[in-house]
Formats: C-alpha cells, sequence, structure tokens
C-alpha cells in the first residue's frame, strides 16, 4: 500500500477497517471529494487509535495490522528448516459441502489438521480468514500486500508447529480464493475437492443458517457460494487433484476413504478406517442440506418479451453472481452482456451471450450496443455487480409497463454494504434565469406518479432506448446526461419501489481507477447540453454524494 496515494490509502483503509468492523463508511461517502474523503478517514484512524489506548482490543489489533500493513510486506523466505519439502493436503471445499466431515476423518487416519482443531479446521488458520474475508462477504476487505503477508506468517507458523513426521492438512472454506496463493510459497501440496452439487451446498448452508438464527441474508449465502464455485474451478482447471464424491462418501463411507488414502499413499489399518468411516454419519446428522431454500417463487412470464442486459468490465466475479442468481430466480431469462475488459468473460450458459467490446469501450457504448443487439420488444438494465432476489419481482415492472403508457419502469437499488436503498430517483423544475434543478420524488400532482430521474435498474421498451440512447463518449458518468436528454425528449418513467435488487458494488483495481474518470466526463457533457437547451445553471442537492452545481458558461 502508498500512504501517499489518497484513493489507493482510502480504498485499503475502508477495506481493512471494514473487515474488523470497526467503522461504516456513510452514504455517498464515494461521491465526496478526495480532500474530504482523506480527511474523514484521518479522523477515523484517530478515533480507532483513542479506543486502542483506552484498551478496546479490537481497536488495538486493527492499529497494530494497520501500522504493520504501511510498512513493505516482508518477502516469505521459504518454510522453516527441515519443513520445505513437506507435502501439505488440502482440503478444499464450499461452506455446507461436508469438507469439515472429511476433515476429521483425515484427522482420525493419522493427518495433523491444525492447532487446536475443531471441526478439523486449524484455529489460526480459520481466524486469518475470517479477517481477510469475513463471512458472508464473497470478497477480500483488504489489499494484495496485506494478504499475502498474513497467508505467509499462518504457513510460517504452520509448517513450525507441525509435528516432525507424519502428514499434515488444512481445511477451511475461503481456502478457496487462497489456494492459488498458497501454491505459491508451498510446493508440494495435494489437492482433496470436495464434489457436492451447488444447489446442495447452497440448501445446507442456508439449513444452518436458519437452525442457528447466524442472521445471514440468503441472496449472501448464495452469493458466497457461487463466486467460491468459479474460483475452485478455475483454479483446478489445470491442476490434478482427486474429487471426493459426497454422495458415495455417505453411501458408502469406508470405501470411499480408502480410495482417498490410496491416492494420498497413507499407511492406514483397516480398524482405523473403520474408525474413520464412523465419523461421517453423526458428521453429516446435523447439516442434512435438505430443507429448500427459502425463495419465493417469482413469476417470469415476462421473460417472454425481455431480454436482461449489462455491461462488464475488469470484474469477471461480478457476472459470476449476477448470471447465477438472476437464474435461480428466472431460468428462462436471455442475458446478453456487453465485455470491454482486456480479457472478456466467457460462458457456457446457452441463455447467455457475451459480446465482445473493443477495450475500456466505456458503459454507454456498451448499452447502445446492446440495445441494437436484442430482438424483443423490451429491455431490462441492471449493473452487473447486481444481486437478484426473492425481492427482484421483474413481473410487478412488466405488468405496469404493460398497462400503462410509461416508457420506463425502475426498482430500488439496496446497497449490499448497509441494506439502504439508493435515493437517486426525482424530477426537473424549471426556475427563472435559465436555471434547471432536480428535485427529490415523483413529478407533483402526477397519478399514477411519475419521474424524471431514476435508477440504473429498469424495464423499457427497446424502441425508446433505440432512440434516445446513451452518448456513447460517456465511458462513464454518463446516467445524469441520458435522463436530462430522456426529460426533454418526453419520456415518461415510472416505479416500483418494491421491487428490489442489491448493489454489491466492486469498485477495486483497474475498474475503480477506471471509475474516478466519472465527474471528469460528466461535467462537460452537461455544461454543453445545458448551452444548447438555453440553461444557464442545473442544480441537484439529494442522493448520496455531496450534491451537484453545475454552471454552463
Amino acid at each position: 500500500m502508498n500512504p501517499a496515494s489518497p484513493e489507493l490509502w482510502v480504498a485499503d483503509l475502508a477495506r481493512l477497517a471494514e473487515g474488523f468492523g470497526l467503522i461504516q463508511f456513510p452514504a455517498g461517502f464515494y461521491g465526496w471529494d478526495e480532500t474530504r474523503r482523506a480527511e474523514w478517514c484521518a479522523l477515523e484512524i484517530c478515533r480507532i487509535k483513542h479506543r486502542a489506548e483506552a484498551g478496546d482490543k479490537k481497536a488495538a489489533t486493527f492499529f497494530e495490522a494497520y501500522r504493520r500493513w504501511l510498512q513493505p510486506p516482508a518477502p516469505f523466505e521459504g518454510p522453516p528448516p527441515g519443513t520445505a519439502d513437506r507435502e501439505l493436503i488440502l482440503v478444499l471445499g464450499l461452506h455446507g459441502s461436508l469438507s469439515s466431515c472429511l476433515a476429521l476423518c483425515l484427522e482420525r487416519m493419522g493427518v495433523w489438521m491444525g492447532r487446536a482443531p475443531a471441526g478439523g479446521e486449524d484455529q489460526p488458520l480459520a481466524a486469518m480468514c475470517e479477517r481477510l474475508m469475513p463471512y458472508p462477504r464473497s470478497e477480500f476487505t483488504v489489499g494484495d500486500s496485506f494478504i499475502d503477508e498474513e497467508l505467509s506468517e499462518w504457513l510460517a507458523g504452520f509448517l513450525a508447529a507441525a509435528p516432525a513426521r507424519g502428514p499434515i492438512g488444512a481445511k477451511y472454506p475461503t481456502l478457496l480464493a487462497l489456494a492459488e496463493r498458497l501454491t505459491k510459497l508451498q510446493k508440494q501440496i495435494k489437492l482433496v475437492v470436495m464434489d457436492r452439487p451447488l444447489d446442495e451446498s447452497i440448501m445446507s448452508r442456508l439449513d444452518r443458517n436458519e437452525t442457528h438464527s447466524e442472521g445471514c441474508q440468503p441472496w449472501q449465502i448464495e452469493q458466497v457460494q457461487h463466486r467460491l464455485w468459479a474460483v475452485r474451478e478455475a483454479f483446478l482447471a489445470d491442476r490434478e487433484h482427486y474429487r471426493v464424491d459426497v454422495s458415495k462418501l455417505l453411501s458408502e463411507p469406508l470405501e470411499t476413504l480408502q480410495g482417498l488414502a490410496q491416492w494420498l499413499g497413507l499407511d492406514v489399518g483397516e480398524a482405523t478406517l473403520a474408525e474413520a468411516a464412523q465419523l461421517v454419519q453423526p458428521v453429516w446428522a446435523r447439516n442434512q442440506g435438505k430443507r429448500p431454500p427459502p425463495r419465493k417463487k417469482l413469476p417470469g412470464d415476462w421473460c417472454r418479451d425481455t431480454t436482461i442486459v449489462t455491461t462488464a468490465f475488469e470484474r469477471p466475479r461480478c457476472l459470476e453472481t449476477f448470471v447465477p442468481t438472476c437464474h435461480d430466480y428466472f431460468p428462462e431469462a436471455e442475458i446478453l452482456v456487453a465485455d470491454s475488459s482486456r480479457k472478456p468473460a466467457t460462458c457456457a450458459n446457452p441463455r447467455v451471450r457475451i459480446i465482445s467490446m473493443p477495450n475500456d469501450a466505456g458503459i454507454s457504448a456498451g448499452r447502445n450496443r446492446l440495445f441494437d443487439e436484442v430482438d424483443t420488444p423490451y429491455v431490462l438494465l441492471a449493473d452487473d455487480d447486481s444481486v437478484f432476489t426473492g425481492d427482484t419481482d421483474i413481473q410487478q415492472l412488466a405488468d405496469l409497463l404493460t398497462a400503462s403508457d410509461y416508457d420506463m419502469v425502475a426498482g430500488t437499488v439496496q446497497q449490499a454494504a448497509n441494506s439502504r436503498p439508493r435515493r437517486f430517483y426525482g424530477h426537473f423544475i424549471e426556475r427563472s434565469n435559465g436555471r434547471l434543478r432536480a428535485s427529490h420524488g415523483p413529478i407533483p400532482e402526477t397519478d399514477p406518479p411519475r419521474y424524471d430521474l431514476v435508477v440504473n435498474f429498469y424495464l423499457a421498451r427497446t424502441d425508446v432506448m433505440r432512440r434516445i440512447r446513451y452518448r456513447d463518449d460517456l465511458k462513464v458518468g454518463e446516467h445524469l446526461e441520458f435522463f436530462l436528454r430522456a426529460w426533454k425528449a418526453g419520456v415518461k418513467i415510472g416505479r416500483v419501489p418494491e421491487v428490489i435488487i442489491v448493489d454489491q458494488t466492486q469498485s477495486r483495481g483497474i475498474y475503480g481507477r477506471m471509475r474516478k474518470r466519472a465527474r471528469a466526463m460528466q461535467e462537460p457533457a452537461i455544461i454543453e447540453w445545458l448551452a444548447s437547451e438555453g440553461y444557464r445553471r442545473f442544480s441537484l442537492q439529494f442522493g448520496e454524494g455531496p450534491g451537484l452545481v453545475i454552471r454552463a458558461g
């Protein structure tokens, strides 16, 4: 991390502090200017330091981690003497995949599974994983340098604590996201994979969430499972591994464990194998995973006349959640993606088509291409970092759109970070002296309510979108300019607040850097439009940011 760079400092601090549960960023934080964000973060660091000095253990742990993070990460100098050739068995399984069951069996078969293991998990490993990716998050909360340092420290301590002889192994669901890094640190690794259908793993985790009152939202659990599944399959694509068929483990535990022992080269007697096999049923009985997911059955008649469209850019993990959660509720939905990443995504699903765009073509050019490509009378637009849930009842949008003269009907975007809805919807008011103002809420005295400005989650008539179009040269910062032109063109917009999609906002890496161009692109375009329409000033004072005032000329 480079503390001299305000952008990187703010982003990394956000991920680290949020991961420790010490701060929650206010709504509109990333709409502030860099100076205001840096001042806010500096104040929060001071508060955490005071809490640490007052004896708050969590604050002290965070502050120590933050101070270490400011230093260049110490290179991993290799495992402790005498452990370089040790072979490490990694058990890779999603939450609810019976990986704990297998880990306990391996432990009974003579594999050392870590320090004070519970459920076959090395406790320092579990603690590290929860710091890096607290459940139910599906992304790391800290930067790459911090991840590498933490993983190196854990591996060195793990190998130092391991017995001098005998097999050793490790297991934790988040290891799926760390396995690639771990193979670069420890060369001798054997991979054991829990082969359980994704739906069963999701059901099992949902069952546990309900039974133990863990308080996670179903969509969060599904998002984590889909994300880890995709990471696992990509990691294993060209690596030798052994798959443990979970259904066979349950029906024929002795034979399954015997085959695994042979592949691992473990010298296990028949009596020990029998003891290990007896562990399968008791562990399985605690978490059967037979309860169906608590989803509402959502009507999907709208799918016949509608194509879902979204743009993608350097965030492949978002699509790995967007597509599965959409098809969980609407399996018949057709999805069209315009991807302008350096390496466009691929998808084997026949109901998903990905259009490769020139690198960094931009959101506007991507959306316009999508409008031109669809062959349905309606399009549903959503951002690629959106998550469909049981509240994403698109049929309500379709019913209102088709039964009215609306050209577009929007839903609500709920922020995953704080469960708050985005308040970016309103209407435009012309004032005297060439002033134009955006005001929150529907157009006064309209029944049913009409809006001029809504969020980027809407169902629209395809011919209208082709007529209005987005401005191709606005790679980002396209939203407000589009709705100003739509307003002047007489586009009629409605809204159904009860239809909700969740925004998991992913703004790291290349995407995050490119996103910072939004204001620099948006303001000149709006100034140009204001001048062309004879306005002198535009103001917007609602939503999540600090407000906006733009003057023409």
